[in-house]
């Protein structure tokens, strides 16, 4: 079965708009109208109170990924109920430009993504690799050097 294509569509650019509420507290505002607050924990400076920039960037990961999922579930008019996701990262530190302090690089991703389906294992395969394919979050992890370790939990409908 061939998955029809759609029209290439052009570059586009997406802007948001942070403002400072406090120190390291923050408020993003997207151009669809979404307010995004971003915070650190009380001992990073923060007052906890909303998920802190790396928190969103994992799950930012699993949300693009799992709207790749869905797109190519349709395009394909493949059987799928349930879709889960979990995501995890990881930092560490590298050394910092001209022996500066060492500054955080994330250095590990990974996702176990589930789902029920009777589907037969080559259309599996091939909307794993076409959800994969079409992420352009995961991209950047992998274009990073970062590569996402990836777990597929298929279960039976």
């Amino acid at each position: 079965m061939q998955i029809k294509t759609k029209e290439t569509v052009g570059d586009k650019t997406r802007t948001v708009e942070l403002t400072q509420i406090e120190n390291v507290n923050f408020k993003i505002r997207t151009e669809s109208g979404f307010d995004i607050h971003t915070d650190e924990a009380l001992d990073n400076r923060g007052t906890g109170t909303a998920p802190r920039p790396l928190e969103t960037i994992t799950a930012a990961l699993a949300a693009c990924q799992s709207v790749q999922i869905v797109r190519v579930k349709d395009a394909m008019r493949f059987n799928m109920q349930d879709l889960d996701v979990v995501c995890s990262t990881s930092t560490g530190r590298i050394p910092g430009i001209d022996g500066n302090d060492p500054v955080m690089r994330f250095g590990a991703a990974s996702m176990e993504i589930s789902f029920a389906s009777d589907e037969p294992d080559h259309r599996i395969e091939r909307l794993k690799a076409l959800a994969v394919d079409r992420c352009p979050i995961s991209q950047l992890f992998e274009d990073a050097g970062v590569e996402i370790e990836m777990t597929w939990v298929v279960k039976p409908l």
